[in-house]
Order: C-alpha cells, then sequence, then structure tokens
C-alpha cells in the first residue's frame, strides 16, 4: 500500500497510534503501520482507557480492575500488531495488485488479519 507519493516532502520519524481495539481502529492500524514502513518510522500504539471513578466501597478493588484493563488491553495490542505482520502485508498487496477481491475484504471480516497472516484468503468462483 502506496500511502503518500515519494516525491512529497513529508517524512514521518514517530507515529502515536492510538486505539480503542474496534474493527476501525484495526482497519485505520494498516494504514499506520504502511506509514510505518514506508517512511522507515517507529509507530507507537497506545490504548486509553474511560476514566473509571470508583465509589468509596469499591476503592480497595481499583488495583485489581486497572490491572485486568492493563491485561486485556495489552492482549489486544499484541494481537493487533501480530495481525499486521509480513504475511497479512504481502497477501494484501498480492490481492491489491492482481485485482482480486476477496470475500474476506467484501464482508468486513474481523478475522482477516488472522486469517491473511496465515496466507488463507476466501473468493468466491462463480
Amino acid at each position: 500500500m502506496k500511502v503518500l507519493e515519494a516525491s512529497t516532502s513529508i517524512s514521518f520519524k514517530n507515529i502515536l497510534f492510538l486505539t480503542d481495539f474496534k474493527e476501525t481502529s484495526r482497519a485505520a492500524f494498516t494504514y499506520a503501520m504502511a506509514f510505518a514502513r514506508q517512511f522507515n518510522a517507529h509507530i507507537y500504539p497506545a490504548h486509553a482507557v474511560v476514566p473509571y471513578l470508583p465509589t468509596e466501597l469499591e476503592v480497595p478493588t481499583m488495583p485489581d480492575i486497572l490491572k485486568q484493563i492493563e491485561v486485556q488491553a495489552g492482549e489486544q495490542l499484541a494481537r493487533m500488531v501480530k495481525d499486521s505482520g509480513p504475511e497479512y502485508t504481502a497477501l494484501k498487496s498480492l490481492v491489491a495488485r492482481e485485482g482480486l477481491h476477496t470475500v474476506c475484504e467484501e464482508a468486513g471480516c474481523p478475522n482477516i488479519f488472522e486469517c491473511w497472516e496465515d496466507r488463507e484468503a476466501t473468493f468466491l468462483i462463480a
């Protein structure tokens, strides 16, 4: 995926990518990775959480809640970074270059990153 023309004078050294782990964020991550590769930039993914204001009775459990949020966000972030790996990128380039249309893309499949990283895509032949 060519994000910007090579003749442009824009360059990036660092890219901060904010995510809420929704499908739109996963799609945006593909573009962030493309920018990072094209400009040889570092990408820094970050997850922001809505502030949680506990009642006085919940204060002792706050560390547990924060730890759970941290663990879940870390797992999702690791999955997102893995999902945009070299095999996924290579297959996406091949599909685009050959003008192919996959069921995966047309249906907006949430597992596209995992399947394509395993070099598996679904085509409908009619």
